[in-house]
């Protein structure tokens, strides 16, 4: 009783890790709109752009998507080619260019606390400097700076990006790509606002490359995903064998009888999702990555190992349900 109890709690901590792994930001899965765009972006450096725009709806799976191309670059280029995520969650309406500057130096890891009588061009050649050395150090003598939330840059930020681009590639034979992630709303609109305000220097460096991010489009690509989560191990909680997989650990009687991949319950997942969208009118086609993520940790959750109600394998309605708990629909149709 004793050495089975252990047992249980053993099983109980290794899916609580697990589960809380799998929602962390450190973990992702590609897909499809990823795999596109990531060869987007790979042609991108080649042919040296200056900028590009990308842009999906909200909960689609972008900021994981940029993790999962930020690892992937690094894989193609080196692990020292200089890559700047820049997320302006907290940006101010109107930046100083002192406090633009800053706000790079910060997500480089500066301290500029010591620094605080020391001027705009001061903060603007630390940057520079930095980018150049990085970049320096690789055979490419190339950059990227992704900008995550970038509609919130004003127009004297956008010019002083162009600042930067032009003394990289002129004093330091640097290449810097700069892409602009944000929702079509807010990146089309600054767009159409540059081009109403002929401003043709900005809309032509950053703004004439452009990428649609979508979720899960199809029952195909939503089989990719199912297919790349039978990939994914348990997370060491215990030192307990590593090599299991979440459908052996969390369905163990359907995997003894070869029954448990998640690749075979893509079309009852896909059917599942249409049976939601029709329920909450939702208008459209393709599945944002983040309710999907949700929907398939809610049936590990409720259904596998330890769960609340524990199934031989996951079933349509318990997909259904699982979809519903996330709040898929309800907040918009337009989801």
């Amino acid at each position: 009783m004793i050495t089975e109890s252990i047992y249980e709690d053993q099983q109980a901590i290794t899916a609580a890790a697990t589960i809380s792994y799998m929602q962390s930001a450190s973990f992702h899965i590609a897909t499809n709109s990823i795999f596109e765009l990531l060869y987007k972006i790979n042609g991108w450096l080649l042919s040296g752009v200056c900028g590009a725009m990308i842009y999906g709806r909200s909960r689609i799976g972008k900021t994981s998507a940029i993790a999962y191309i930020v690892d992937a670059l690094h894989v193609r280029y080196g692990k020292e080619f200089p890559i700047i995520v820049w997320s302006l969650t907290e940006h101010g309406t109107k930046a100083t260019d002192k406090a633009f500057y800053a706000g790079i130096l910060n997500v480089l890891g500066i301290d500029i606390g010591k620094y605080n009588r020391i001027t705009a061009l001061e903060l603007k050649i630390k940057v520079i400097n930095y980018i150049a050395i990085k970049a320096a150090e690789t055979p490419f003598f190339k950059a990227v700076l992704i900008i995550d939330e970038a509609y919130k840059l004003d127009g004297d930020e956008y010019y002083w990006l162009m600042d930067i681009y032009n003394t990289l590639r002129l004093q330091h034979q640097v290449q810097l790509s700069i892409f602009f992630v944000g929702t079509p709303q807010e990146m089309l609109s600054t767009k159409n606002a540059f081009i109403l305000q002929k401003k043709s220097q900005i809309v032509e460096r950053f703004f004439l490359n452009e990428y649609k991010f979508c979720g899960i489009r199809n029952c195909e690509e939503l089989s990719y995903c199912l297919a790349e989560l039978d990939k994914i191990k348990i997370h060491e909680a215990l030192p307990i064998d590593s090599n299991v997989g979440l459908a052996e650990f969390f369905f163990p009687y359907a995997y003894a009888d070869k029954k448990a991949t998640f690749l075979s319950i893509a079309g009852d997942y896909w059917d599942a999702f249409n049976e939601v969208k029709i329920k909450y009118s939702i208008s459209v086609e393709d599945i944002p990555m983040q309710y999907f993520m949700q929907s398939f940790l809610q049936c590990l959750i409720s259904y596998g190992t330890g769960g609340i109600g524990p199934q031989y394998f996951l079933r349509k309605k318990d997909i259904a349900l699982a979809i519903e708990v996330t709040g898929y629909g309800r907040i918009s149709s337009d989801e």
